[in-house]
């Protein structure tokens, strides 16, 4: 009895005595076998993964760092996480808040952001790369019309060229905010152009239709109308032969009674 109690308490011990992370260092991934927290596809790419450590402690994985800006924007918490990523040239983790930006990369999710510990030619902060991941993301949503839901994919997120301009203006030096309203007020007009290409196309095809029908039911009515008459002429030609016939009967009961005169009354 007693071996079993000591048994169990060296079993009880052994978890405490194993080495914790200190404060929100970055935890180690499982490639091909952890599952981005957001997207749930499995997280292979060593030089793109992202990771975001809550103040507990509690380790979050990603596979991409534009699907971890869109998850951790509804964490209570997300002021105090810590947010790591990996080196674009090496793979090593670095701070994101620290790391140099780069777009044009591409990332497992298409959002096409890479980070290193070294300086691109052309830099964002991080900071400006989520303002601009959580642009594309509403844009996306509000388009999708599935407010709530997120993006699984910067490539889903992005609306084209006039997204891709506000990056890159995002990632200029100056007149930011001017050259990303300017890019999205074009993004509405050619918007609004496409939906009235696309109402007008529509009302097109409406009245296609609409004459088709018509003279489908004007065909269906001549149709109806041959069969009418052929219907009259045929009771004409019936009535005209029965006619024929009556006289033909009158002709024949005539010449009958003259051949065949009556006999003479002989009783007297």
């Amino acid at each position: 009895m007693a071996i079993c109690l000591m048994l169990a308490l060296v079993v009880l011990l052994i978890p405490a005595c194993e080495k914790r992370r200190e404060g929100q260092e970055p935890a180690d991934i499982n490639w091909d076998d952890d599952n981005c927290e957001h997207c749930g596809m499995v997280i292979s790419d060593k030089l793109y993964a992202a990771q975001v450590v809550e103040p507990n402690g509690d380790v979050h994985r990603f596979d991409d760092v534009g699907d971890l800006i869109i998850w951790l924007e509804n964490q209570p918490w997300k002021a105090q996480g810590k947010v790591w990523v990996a080196d674009a040239r090496d793979g090593t983790w670095i701070d994101a808040e620290k790391a140099y930006w780069s777009p044009g990369h591409k990332t497992p999710m298409g959002f096409g952001f890479g980070a290193s510990a070294q300086p691109f030619e052309r830099n964002i902060a991080f900071a400006r790369i989520t303002r601009i991941t959580l642009m594309r993301d509403s844009l996306s949503r509000r388009r999708s019309g599935q407010a709530g839901q997120g993006t699984l994919s910067g490539q889903a997120a992005t609306g084209g060229p006039a997204d891709q301009a506000a990056v890159n203006s995002e990632a200029g030096d100056g007149g930011q905010s001017q050259q990303v309203k300017r890019s999205l007020k074009r993004q509405r007009k050619e918007q609004s152009k496409r939906r009235l290409r696309t109402e007008r196309r529509k009302r097109r095809e409406g009245r296609q239709q609409e004459i088709v029908r018509r003279r489908a039911e004007k065909i269906d009515s001549s149709d109806t109308s041959q069969q009418i008459e052929l219907q009259r002429e045929q009771r004409r030609r019936l009535k005209s032969l029965r006619g024929v016939l009556e006289r033909a009967r009158s002709r024949r009961q005539s010449t009958d009674a003259q051949m065949n005169p009556p006999a003479p009354d002989t009783q007297r």
